[in-house]
C-alpha cells in the first residue's frame, strides 16, 4: 500500500482534492437550490433569518465530522500523499465544531428556551433524535477540547482516547440528521449520507485491521 501511494501521488492528490471539493460543495448547493437560490433569506427579522438558514450549518457540521473521521482513521496513509494534512485536520475540526455549535445555538433562538427544553417543538416520537444531536454536540466539544489541550500534562497520555469520541459523534449525527433533516430526504444528499456511512465503516474496518493484524501474517 505504501509503495502504491508513493508511485501514484501525481494523480492521487488531485483526485482526492477534487472528490473532497465536490462533497463539500454538494450540501450547500442542494440546500440553496431547493429554496430557489439565495433570495429566500432576504428578511429584516433575525429570528426568521436564523430559522431559514440554520439547517445548512447542520449539513456542514456532519459533512466535516465525516471528513474528520475519514482523515483520522486513514492518517497514516494520507500523510504520505498530503504531508501537511495533520494541520488541515486540526483546522477542519475547528470548523466542524463551529458549524455544530451554530446549528445547535439557533434552535432555542428560533423556538424559545421553553420549547427547546424537552424538545417540545418536535413531535414526541422525534424528540429522541434531537437528544442524540445534543449528545453528539457534547461529545464533539469534548473531543475537540481534548485535541486543543493535548499538550497539557493531565491529557498527554489520554487525549487520543477521548478524541475517539468523534467516531461516536459521526454515528449519532447520522441517525439525528437522517430522521430530522428535511433537506436530506428525496435529494442526492440521501445517497451522499449513505456514502458517508459506507466509507466510515470501511475506514473503521481497515483501521482495526492495522491495529490488530492477523496473527498468521505477523508470525511469518
Amino acid at each position: 500500500m505504501n509503495n502504491f501511494l508513493e508511485i501514484n501521488k501525481s494523480w492521487l492528490r488531485p483526485s482526492i482534492l477534487l472528490l473532497y471539493l465536490v462533497i463539500v460543495f454538494l450540501p450547500g448547493y442542494i440546500f440553496f437550490s431547493q429554496r430557489g437560490g439565495f433570495d429566500f433569506y432576504q428578511t429584516d427579522n433575525f429570528k426568521t433569518f436564523a430559522s431559514l438558514i440554520f439547517p445548512v450549518f447542520g449539513l456542514y457540521a456532519f459533512t466535516l465530522v465525516w471528513a474528520q473521521t475519514i482523515i483520522g482513521m486513514n492518517m497514516a496513509l494520507l500523510v504520505r500523499v498530503f504531508p501537511k494534512i495533520l494541520n488541515f485536520h486540526r483546522t477542519q475540526g475547528l470548523f466542524a465544531l463551529l458549524f455544530a455549535v451554530t446549528h445547535a445555538a439557533a434552535v432555542p433562538l428560533i423556538y424559545t428556551i421553553q420549547l427547546y427544553i424537552g424538545y417540545k417543538f418536535l413531535p414526541e416520537n422525534l424528540r429522541v433524535f434531537a437528544l442524540l444531536g445534543t449528545t453528539a454536540l457534547f461529545l464533539l466539544i469534548l473531543a475537540a477540547s481534548a485535541a486543543l489541550f493535548r499538550k497539557a500534562k493531565f491529557l498527554q497520555k489520554y487525549w487520543r482516547y477521548i478524541h475517539i469520541a468523534n467516531y461516536l459523534v459521526f454515528i449519532l449525527i447520522f441517525i439525528h440528521s437522517r430522521n430530522l433533516g428535511s433537506d436530506i430526504k428525496g435529494t442526492i444528499l440521501d445517497q451522499l449520507w449513505y456514502f458517508f456511512l459506507l466509507t466510515f465503516a470501511i475506514s473503521a474496518f481497515l483501521r482495526l485491521s492495522r491495529m490488530f493484524p492477523n496473527k498468521q501474517t505477523t508470525s511469518k
